[in-house]
């Protein structure tokens, strides 16, 4: 393959995704109210699912393991949308997977220039297909974080959860215990 045939690696995007989204923080004015209307982020996320029969999985999503996107309701109210998607490939065999959630975040205190803890209780899914064969499963949970601001629009967000995968045909019910690691952006 020429040059401009090549497959951009995952980690060039990855390096691409982070910087846009600092140069989109960095752009927002010093001056701000207290209260956020929009967060958007990107999570590194460590994930240990323990089934209630098998193995027991334990996954490394980073730098990039989920996209946020949310609205806040209220000051302390956030519902967020965040997803996030995985490939692999080896040899003839490759295998893909998703995930989706939709989530409430209920913080303490109103003003968002400061350090909030939240607590989030929230449902979504989870998609893998391997050799052309798709499975999925529901699931739903909560969990409890800490938001920092590090200045101007940008913040730090650390998350530790837990999630209950409901039992399918093929696949058994599951725990999932995840901690986040994150940067949010906020617009005022």
């Amino acid at each position: 393959m020429g040059a401009s045939n090549r497959p951009v690696p995952l980690r060039a995007v990855h390096g691409a995704v982070f910087l846009l989204a600092m140069l989109a923080g960095s752009l927002v004015a010093q001056s701000r109210p207290e209260e956020p209307a929009l967060e958007l982020g990107i999570d590194a996320a460590y994930r240990v699912s323990i089934p209630d029969t098998g193995d027991r999985l334990s996954a490394i999503e980073a730098p990039l393991g989920r996209i946020r996107f949310g609205t806040y309701l209220r000051s302390t109210i956030l519902m967020e949308l965040a997803g996030g998607l995985a490939y692999a490939k080896e040899g003839d065999r490759s295998s893909s997977s998703a995930r989706a959630e939709v989530a409430f975040s209920f913080h303490v205190g109103s003003d968002a220039t400061r350090t909030r803890p939240y607590l989030v209780a929230g449902a979504g899914g989870r998609w893998a297909t391997s050799d052309g064969v798709t499975n999925n499963q529901w699931l739903a949970g909560g969990g409890l974080g800490l938001k920092v601001p590090l200045g101007g629009a940008v913040g730090l967000r650390l998350e530790a959860a837990y999630a209950r995968a409901f039992e399918t045909d093929v696949l058994s019910a599951a725990h999932e215990l995840s901690g986040l690691l994150g940067l949010s952006f906020y617009t005022y």
